[in-house]
């Protein structure tokens, strides 16, 4: 056990030490390594079962071990861990605002929302939520620029707000030109006219 624990606190230490020195936010240190460090304790564990004769507690932590090696090397872990979605979605009937429908350029389908400038309008923007939300959560943002003359688009991320799709850089990206294309249709206005707004992830997008 005692072996066991300095695993994880080494492996600890050797991230916060690397994200350190790359200039990382390590807000993953404990959570992690120990993630990695679990599936080798019990692969370890499991062995040594196996050298002590008990056949079937060997059995069962090998496999458990392998089966956990094998989901966090598909990559369905990472992805979760960089893009936590939010499932609300935009409803057919926003308050306030109007519910847009639109697609990326792999045939992604998407839900945005959109609100006009109150009186004159001073430039239309699109805005790039951050993680961990979705469109419907920033619709008082939305507002809110609206009072200030802005028309607003309020774009949305494939596998966010209830959207299809697994998120990706790629995808994001793709998801950023479509809302930035609709924003144009539906304001009436050029791309190089459209102010970009992101917060978060969505930084990455507008950038972009």
């Amino acid at each position: 056990m005692i072996l066991y624990l300095l695993l994880v606190v080494g492996s600890s230490l050797g991230w916060l030490l690397y994200a350190q020195a790359k200039g990382l936010s390590p807000a993953g240190v404990v959570l992690t390594p120990v993630l990695g460090a679990f599936p080798l304790i019990l692969l370890i564990e499991g062995g040594r079962q196996a050298l002590l004769g008990h056949r079937p507690q060997a059995a069962m932590l090998l496999g458990m071990g392998l089966v956990l090696v094998g989901y966090i090397f598909s990559g369905t872990m990472a992805r979760s861990m960089m893009f936590p979605g939010d499932p609300l979605p935009v409803p057919a009937h926003p308050p306030g605002l109007e519910l847009v429908e639109y697609q990326a350029s792999d045939g992604t389908p998407l839900r945005g929302a959109a609100v006009r400038a109150q009186g004159t309008r001073r430039a239309s923007a699109v805005y790039f939520h951050g993680n961990a939300e979705s469109a419907a959560r920033n619709f008082d943002i939305g507002r809110e620029l609206a009072k200030l003359g802005f028309d607003v688009f309020l774009a949305e991320y494939r596998g966010y707000g209830g959207c299809p799709g697994s998120p990706s850089e790629a995808g994001l990206f793709l998801d950023g030109e479509a809302a930035v294309a609709s924003a144009c249709e539906r304001f009436g206005v050029a791309r190089e006219e459209l102010v970009l707004i992101g917060r978060s992830l969505g930084t990455g997008v507008a950038c972009e």
